[in-house]
């Protein structure tokens, strides 16, 4: 099968309450919860970065349907 991606996408845990580390194509992030939920609120909760992934998906798209058409729209 052949490999889609680059590099793969790592997500490694350690011992401090719901703190994720994720390593990607160009570095790498961290996830947590907010103070809310029992996290540190040092990055992203992986529910808004799912949001987030979404949208950019469907932007991408959009912006590659409108650049196809030929349309002047700049936002």
């Amino acid at each position: 099968m052949e490999k889609k991606l680059e590099k793969d996408t790592i997500g490694h845990i350690g011992t401090q309450k719901y703190l994720c580390n994720i390593t990607w194509r160009n570095g790498q992030f961290i996830m947590d919860e907010p103070e809310s939920s029992n996290g540190e609120n040092l990055g992203p909760d992986p529910f808004s970065t799912l949001l987030a992934a979404l949208a950019g998906c469907t932007l991408s798209t959009l912006r590659m349907y409108i650049d196809r058409k030929g349309w002047d729209i700049q936002k």
